[in-house]
């Protein structure tokens, strides 16, 4: 099984915060060669969900294609990058 596509989807969860502004959620929907879907959730920060998005969409290159590895390898891939401090690494 190899992953075939990654997409980011943003959602107004009608919650306002600091000074007025909404923090957006941001879900990633994971789908496999065999047609199998997962989801997940990336935490973001207020007012920085397109670059946390664009950090997916970046990252998900590696992920994604036909000379991807099988995905029981690929955690060991991204071990190091949790240790960035950059959000959503780990996710």
């Amino acid at each position: 099984m190899k992953i075939t596509d990654i997409k980011t989807f943003f959602v107004d969860p009608g919650v306002t915060v600091d000074l007025g502004d909404t923090k957006n959620w941001l879900f990633i929907r994971i789908e496999t060669d065999e047609g199998i879907r997962g989801w997940g959730e990336c935490y973001t920060l207020l007012d920085r969900e397109r670059s946390i998005a664009a950090y997916v969409d970046h990252v998900g290159h590696y992920l994604v294609g036909p000379l991807s590895a099988p995905i029981p390898k690929r955690p060991l891939d991204f071990w190091p990058m949790q240790f960035t401090g950059l959000p959503c690494s780990s996710s």
